[in-house]
């Protein structure tokens, strides 16, 4: 019995130690110090309250414990806006040809690095867009041609996706979004439903969505070709799946331009489209459904950021800096050289299933001497980090390898208070329990 008595004195030791220390791990500051307007910190990422299209997130205010210039910042979240350029992405890897549409006047960029760019037969550059500007259609004459996309012919693997404002439906046949003349379509047709058309493969003819494309709205619509099936996508979500095998091949034997807008070249002018167009991509291959999703989301979610450095604790001044929309990160900082750091993200989604979401931030900066010089600035600078593996709030001291835990000025008395509460609790407990052990052992 006294041995049975020893253990479980000995497991509750362990497991008090054990606690606390997983305690004192955990208790260091993290996202969930800031302000939430409609917005949520789970644990993994800073995201909008179930339902909401708007929400803001203030942090804590970091202090450096002296004057600072606040260098940059920097975060992960979820991708939002254009698609990288170059192939710089896993998901821009096999885009042979992008088109942002931002273009005031002249040729039409390709970003994909391929060099596929493009003349505009029109004058309705610049209208509003779903990222940045778009190129508008007037129906009757205008689209963008470009040289032919000539290594899909004898393949099996297409993605063909825009983000289209259609402002008519057809009366018959369809109206153009894109095309490679005489080897694959992609076009919006009577009443609204999406066609497409691949030469060369086994199942000829159009191939038309399940659901269809309202107008005067965007909407995110394309297709992808697995060498087995083309299946539709209207904003992120499947709208059918008809089979078809083979590779494709140069319907009349004749390689024609890609083009967008309209078909110039057949004469066909009931093709032409009316609304606007905007992000045009092509891959050589087939695109997985979380991809298609994350395209959508590229154009649906808004993830603005503000900065602020204060010579106050409080940051009563409210002296923002608006640094943008879907920024890269990292952004470098142009605020003021002050002791007191505040950043704002601003949320916002045209679709409350999905929300923009932050992962992680950092914050780097270095500390100034009452003679304004750098006071032996290290070879890295010191950084502000939050949320990521630790969800921690750590900023390191820049004359030395220690780290220390920035809590904000108005929580830090609370903090110790508790600390100081917790930590006597422990050890009045660990005594206790040492006692029991002495007892136990005579």
């Amino acid at each position: 019995m006294k041995k049975i008595k020893l253990l479980i004195i000995w497991i509750g030791l362990i497991t008090l130690i054990v606690s606390s220390v997983v305690y004192g791990l955990t208790f260091i500051g993290d996202f969930s110090q800031g302000i939430f307007q409609n917005t949520v910190y789970n644990g993994s990422a800073l995201k909008l309250t179930s339902g909401s299209l708007t929400g803001f997130y203030i942090s804590s205010i970091f202090d450096a414990s002296n004057t600072a210039n606040w260098i940059s910042i920097a975060w992960s979240s979820t991708e939002i806006g254009e698609i990288s350029n170059n192939q710089q992405s896993n998901l821009s890897k096999g885009n042979v040809l992008l088109y942002h549409l931002n273009e005031q006047s002249g040729t039409i960029i390709d970003y994909s690095g391929m060099g596929n760019n493009g003349s505009y037969n029109g004058n309705l550059y610049i209208q509003t867009g779903k990222l940045n500007t778009a190129i508008g259609f007037d129906g009757v004459n205008d689209y963008v041609n470009t040289s032919s996309l000539s290594n899909f012919a004898g393949t099996n693997k297409i993605s063909n996706f825009a983000w289209v404002y259609a402002t008519k439906y057809p009366s018959s046949d369809g109206l153009t979004i894109s095309t490679q003349q005489w080897l694959f379509y992609l076009q919006l047709g009577p009443s609204g439903y999406l066609r497409a058309y691949l030469y060369g493969t086994s199942n000829p003819g159009y191939h038309i969505s399940n659901s269809t494309v309202s107008l005067n709205t965007w909407h995110h619509v394309g297709y992808t070709y697995n060498g087995s099936s083309v299946i539709f996508y209207i904003d992120g979500v499947q709208s059918g799946t008809i089979s078809d095998t083979g590779n494709m091949g140069w319907g009349g034997g004749t390689q024609r331009k890609y083009s967008i807008g309209g078909e110039n070249s057949d004469g066909f002018d009931f093709r032409y489209f009316n609304g606007s167009i905007d992000e045009v991509a092509v891959w050589n291959r087939t695109l997985s459904s979380s991809e298609i999703l994350n395209l959508y989301k590229r154009g649906t979610l808004r993830l603005n950021l503000s900065v602020q450095s204060c010579n106050d604790s409080l940051c009563s001044s409210t002296n923002w800096t608006n640094l943008g929309s879907n920024l890269t990160s990292p952004q470098n900082l142009n605020v003021a050289n002050n002791s007191y750091f505040q950043y704002k993200f601003y949320f916002e989604t045209t679709n409350s299933t999905y929300s923009p979401e932050v992962y992680n931030l950092s914050i780097e900066y270095f500390l100034i001497n009452q003679t304004n010089k750098t006071e032996n600035p290290p070879d890295q600078n010191p950084s502000i980090i939050e949320g990521g593996p630790t969800n921690s709030t750590n900023t390191y001291d820049i004359n030395g390898e220690n780290s220390f835990y920035s809590l904000p000025t108005k929580d830090l008395s609370k903090k110790i208070i508790s600390i100081v509460l917790i930590v006597l609790t422990s050890i009045a407990l660990i005594l206790f329990l040492i006692y029991l052990i002495l007892k136990v052992v005579k």
